[in-house]
């Protein structure tokens, strides 16, 4: 269920959601638990703490496809 922007009630019936959320990349925790690279350095916007995944997983989303995260890898530090 959702709510439209007018405040009305939506039901929506999909066999497959695709959100975008912007992942977990700065999650320390999330990253050691679903991945194989905890400590990997991201490259990216940071700020991503998977807030938003969170959020599907408590209306009942599935967890497929935790350990894709869409990132870059440094070869080497940053600073």
């Amino acid at each position: 269920m959702a709510e439209s922007s007018a405040g009305e009630s939506i039901r929506i019936n999909a066999k497959t959601v695709v959100i975008a959320t912007g992942g977990f990349g700065s999650n320390k925790e999330m990253l050691t638990e679903y991945t194989r690279f905890p400590d990997v350095e991201v490259v990216g916007i940071p700020g991503k703490v998977g807030d938003g995944i969170k959020m599907a997983w408590a209306a009942g989303a599935a967890k497929d496809g935790r350990e894709f995260i869409n990132m870059s890898y440094r070869p080497g530090p940053s600073k």
